[in-house]
């Protein structure tokens, strides 16, 4: 019969089971610490491995209990704390600032406690939580999403993984109602409604599968949040409009006189093409993304939109539909489009510091406006 337990152990540098994990080979992004802690860290010389076990009653609580717990054991002491199960790496303050920090009136949240690896993963991007363990839950992930929408995607996924970890209930379809109004923990709920659009219901529902780890997951079941209804023309169609029911959309439509300050700034961006072609099949890096806008024939001339690039082949691209058309309904955000490089009138070049480039025709007309 499994009980709620603990026990440490403790090794020296020199036992064989001590070691340091190779930070020079891990993000900065898993490391809560200053350059002097990080650079001490490096040169410890004993470490003590904590071990909780235990049933999924009450979880919350005894996550805070554990986690008080850490943290009294190394207020104000020189020492970094270590979660594996995450990945990340705390001094005392910063544990005491993420950690402790994220309970609030008897609730947590959960991007404290839990963090999402999102990367590229061939011509899309996916992401997976690492930390659900930690409350006797599946981690979760989502996969095959456009790169340029990767802060979306993980605002799903802690809405889906705050949801279960506050009331573990799914359909017996595997079917999760989702509302980010129903979120009890505060701060969460707030910054999530921070980041909607005034067209969002607030509300979706996802279905999850039980999937198999990746590699570099954590070694623990696994749910996906799965896009695979025949209603919809591809899996990113109905994952947009999963995210778009939740969090609204950019909505944009502009008519606009193709002058000759336009198709200059348009004939300066095609020039960059072929170098925007090399480095996205060379292979884009984390947090990079490349859309480019192309006409749409309709009744009535041409509908001008965005496209998420997700492979570059020659002259023939193919991508991600970033917005609904206004006068073409039977296209829909997240269909699949291919098209020639010829007919690319403007291009953005994400960048993972949330900068970007290229739009050179946008910044016309919003300056126009």
């Amino acid at each position: 019969m499994l009980v709620d337990s603990f026990y440490f152990t403790e090794t020296q540098k020199n036992d064989a089971d001590f070691s340091l994990p190779n930070v020079s080979d891990m993000p900065a992004s898993f490391f809560h610490l200053t350059d002097a802690e990080l650079e001490e860290f490096s040169r410890s010389q004993k470490s003590i491995d904590m071990v909780f076990a235990g049933t999924g009653d009450n979880v919350v609580a005894k996550r805070k209990q554990i986690t008080d717990f850490i943290h009294s054991l190394t207020q104000d002491i020189k020492v970094v704390i270590a979660d594996y199960s995450t990945l990340e790496f705390y001094s005392s303050a910063t544990w005491r600032e993420f950690r402790v920090d994220a309970f609030l009136d008897n609730t947590i949240d959960i991007r404290g406690h839990v963090t999402i690896h999102t990367y590229r993963d061939g011509e899309f991007c996916r992401a997976v939580t690492l930390g659900m363990t930690g409350f006797s839950l599946p981690e979760i992930s989502v996969a095959r999403f456009p790169c340029s929408d990767q802060n979306a995607f993980a605002n799903l996924v802690n809405t889906v993984a705050q949801t279960l970890v506050e009331n573990p209930v799914m359909g017996n379809d595997s079917t999760l109602i989702i509302s980010l109004k129903k979120i009890k923990n505060k701060k969460l709920r707030e910054f999530l409604l921070t980041t909607t659009k005034d067209n969002a219901l607030l509300t979706a529902s996802v279905k999850l599968k039980a999937v198999r780890p990746e590699e570099g997951d954590n070694s623990w079941s696994q749910l996906l949040i799965a896009f695979e209804s025949p209603d919809y023309s591809s899996p990113q169609e109905q994952a947009n409009k999963t995210v778009a029911d939740l969090f609204g959309a950019e909505e944009s439509y502009t008519i606009a006189k193709h002058d000759d300050e336009l198709l200059q700034a348009s004939e300066n961006a095609k020039r960059r093409l072929p170098t925007l072609r090399t480095l996205f099949n060379k292979g884009l890096a984390p947090g990079y993304s490349i859309m480019v806008k192309k006409p749409f024939e309709t009744a009535n001339g041409n509908e001008w939109m965005w496209i998420e690039v997700t492979q570059w082949e020659g002259e023939q691209m193919t991508g991600i539909l970033q917005n609904d058309p206004y006068e073409i309904p039977d296209l829909k955000a997240g269909a699949v489009v291919i098209f020639s490089e010829s007919e690319v009138f403007d291009y953005i070049l994400n960048k993972p510091d949330g900068t970007s480039e290229g739009n050179e025709t946008g910044k016309i007309l919003e300056r126009r406006e």
